[in-house]
């Protein structure tokens, strides 16, 4: 550490304490005291003084809203320190042993009474807290209860419960419908009515959602937008290992809460128009997917292999350290991204492998199974699941032979949940061509919201476009071996696809990998 670093510092801006202040107080009456008798300063000086401290401390009190109590307590103090440099300049100076005797008593007395009027204080300020918000929420209450009645024709309804969110984006209102048959279908069918009358910014909006009985509902409002605001990928955490089995966190709720993705349950779709953060959040999904021990990430991105290539870039360099490159010193065994097909002959010979592997497990792992008392494959670092990653479904759909991929994909999706094998598709659009519609009862909606590409998921930085890498012999990348990091054909459709035994991903080139392995 250096010598401006570790050289300490005062915080002068540092308030005191109850023992400090009096100290302070108690020292500093004393000093100037002795000062004023230095210079035979008149006694009617230090009345003066302390009248005057007494006005300045009652006048900041008040603009700081403190009690009455609190406020007579410091006005005294002034008015007892002024009186008593008064006397002691009459009698002696300071000094003297009744001066300091009669001053040590009254520091005593000052901070066991500061005490008492410190938690005097901080009880009132904490009711009048709570009487600030409750009645801010029975004004939004009465609102709401007039607003239900002009905007849905619902009459006599109560609020339960009004909610502020800790991220301050909005809050939530309980409401409780009146007997009579009324339905939450009421407040439902007119939620966008209800945001057009709150005159919401654009960018936010009002849900209806159910409550604990029937006659709740529950209504969460959204005041603020996180639209554009770029919020760091959280690398602090990538030092914990975490297993699919849990639900990983992907994005952002609009309360401000983490919405979690169920990897190992359901296949998952993700749509939005061009720039709004699809592959970011793709790139997202495969740094927490590295982060987890028990996973192998597959890639299918038919436009060059554009998605998996910065992985299996920063892997490469890092293995033969590359001068000048930022991965020249990492600790990565293995590439984030384990298998990457960007030719629809090598996506079909992905998926043909996965559905083998699929109808494999469920015959060799049947005794693991009944040992673990589940009908799916439990799932561990010796016996990963595997997410097959697909950007973009457009690309995927666009010729004959890619649509044979999608049919591939949708055949895996049919037959491998069991078995540990899910799918990722991001598209633009969620249509019959880009989506056959025996896919609609598999998959689990995911949106990506409009904006620029930094404020969609976590607002990680993107890629940085196209990463086009060729070899001097075998053209564009189709499938690289993870053991010796070069680009690698198939020449038997059999063949089994590489599997690392263990592996370390680092983050998007965008973000700065970890300072040690993953695993």
């Amino acid at each position: 550490m250096s010598s401006k670093n570790s050289t300490s510092r005062v915080d002068w801006s540092a308030g005191h304490g109850i023992v400090s202040g009096t100290l302070n107080a108690t020292s500093g009456t004393l000093v100037t005291t002795a000062l004023a008798h230095t210079t035979a300063m008149p006694a009617g000086w230090a009345l003066a003084a302390g009248a005057a401290g007494a006005a300045g401390t009652a006048l900041a009190g008040v603009r700081r809203g403190l009690t009455k109590a609190t406020l007579g307590f410091r006005s005294v103090c002034w008015m007892a320190a002024g009186a008593w440099s008064s006397w002691a300049l009459t009698s002696g100076g300071p000094t003297t042993l009744p001066a300091l005797g009669s001053l040590a008593v009254a520091g005593i007395a000052a901070g066991t009474l500061a005490a008492g009027f410190a938690a005097h204080e901080e009880t009132e300020q904490a009711r009048r807290t709570t009487l600030f918000h409750l009645g801010v929420r029975r004004a939004l209450a009465e609102e709401w209860i007039d607003r239900i009645a002009r905007v849905c024709r619902v009459e006599n309804v109560e609020i339960v419960a009004i909610e502020h969110w800790p991220s301050g984006m909005g809050y939530t209102v309980e409401v409780k419908l009146p007997e009579g048959g009324v339905t939450r279908k009421s407040i439902a069918d007119r939620a966008a009515a209800l945001a057009s009358d709150l005159d919401l910014p654009t960018g936010c909006g009002l849900q209806v959602g159910e409550g604990m009985s029937r006659r709740l509902v529950l209504v969460k409002v959204t005041t603020k937008s996180m639209a554009g605001t770029e919020l760091p990928f959280p690398l602090a955490e990538m030092v914990e290992t975490t297993t699919v089995n849990n639900p990983i966190p992907l994005a952002l709720l609009s309360d401000g809460g983490r919405a979690e993705l169920d990897m190992r349950q359901a296949s998952t779709i993700v749509a939005g128009a061009t720039g709004t953060g699809k592959t970011n959040w793709l790139h997202t999904l495969i740094a927490l997917l590295n982060q987890t021990n028990d996973v192998l990430v597959w890639v299918i991105d038919l436009n060059g292999g554009s998605l998996g290539l910065p992985w299996l870039h920063s892997w490469r360099e890092a293995q033969q350290h590359t001068e000048g490159s930022r991965w020249a010193d990492a600790d990565i065994p293995a590439p984030g991204v384990d298998w990457l097909a960007s030719t629809p002959a090598e996506a079909k010979r992905m998926l043909r492998a996965a559905v083998r592997i699929a109808k494999q497990r469920k015959v060799t792992y049947q005794d693991h199974m009944r040992a673990e008392d589940d009908d799916k494959l439990p799932v561990g670092p010796d016996l990963p699941e595997i997410v097959i990653i697909v950007d973009e479904g457009a690309e995927v759909a666009a010729t004959r032979e890619a649509k044979e991929v999608l049919a591939g994909t949708s055949e895996v999706i049919r037959i491998a949940r069991a078995m540990a094998i899910r799918a990722v598709m991001s598209a633009l659009r969620v249509t019959q061509d880009v989506l056959p519609t025996r896919w609609s009862a598999r998959w689990r909606p995911t949106g990506c919201a409009p904006g620029p590409r930094r404020t969609a998921s976590w607002g990680t930085s993107s890629a940085g476009g196209r990463w086009p890498w060729r070899t001097p012999s075998t053209g564009p990348v189709r499938c690289w071996s993870a053991r010796t990091g070069r680009p690698r054909r198939r020449a038997a459709s059999g063949a089994s696809p590489p599997r690392s035994s263990k592996r370390s991903a680092p983050p998007p080139p965008a973000v700065a990998p970890p300072s040690t392995s993953r695993r």
